[in-house]
């Protein structure tokens, strides 16, 4: 994907993949999934593949993981009931992206979460993951 031809530089575009819209901003290399309310694994793990492909298209140079845990059922903030296999799968998936285009240049970082028990279930998910998938790690 060539982000500075004119026809990357038109602006947003939405993208349907049903049952959920996707925002892509290509001024910003920005996707943006927005999630229905109560959304599960079953949902989020039928759209990961296409916001997977798309970072796949435009090959990062470096990966940031931003683990918000608010996202997970429980939360008293929030509206979605993902669990910490979301974050598990997901961290697991951009480890395997970040090898193959940014030489596993990845940098995860905690977020949001409003229950303690449940943000650390989340984190701890992701460091797992991140160790399963270190090159000569556990799950290599």
């Amino acid at each position: 994907m060539n982000l500075s031809s004119t026809a990357a530089r038109a602006g947003p575009w939405l993208v349907a993949l049903a049952p959920a819209w996707f925002v892509y901003d290509s001024l910003t290399s920005k996707l943006n999934v927005p999630l229905p309310p109560n959304a599960d694994d079953g949902l989020f793990f039928r759209l990961w593949p296409a916001a997977e492909r798309f970072l796949d298209l435009f090959r990062p140079q470096f990966v940031l993981l931003q683990c918000g845990a608010d996202c997970l059922a429980g939360d008293p903030i929030t509206h979605l009931r993902l669990s910490t296999q979301v974050h598990r799968e997901v961290t697991a998936a951009l480890c395997r992206l970040s090898d193959r285009h940014c030489e596993g240049r990845l940098l995860a970082l905690g977020g949001g979460g409003y229950d303690r028990a449940h943000t650390a279930q989340a984190w701890t998910s992701v460091v797992s993951a991140m160790i399963d998938n270190t090159p000569g790690g556990p799950g290599q």
